[in-house]
């Protein structure tokens, strides 16, 4: 059993894991089609890491 994390939902794992995935050569197809599928899962996950990611 885990007791410390830095994922606060299980989805926020699964939200790094892809974007840590996409590089500049990445098919861009490929991304969008990803990207939308977690969109629908949780929009508001996809949001903050996207943030996280970019912004920083």
């Amino acid at each position: 059993m885990i007791f410390w994390s830095r994922y606060v939902h299980s989805f926020e794992k699964t939200a790094n894991k892809f974007f840590k995935s996409v590089r500049s050569n990445t098919h861009q197809v490929k991304v969008h089609q990803q990207l939308a599928a977690l969109m629908q899962q949780d929009v508001i996950i996809v949001n903050l890491w996207m943030e996280k990611r970019f912004k920083n």
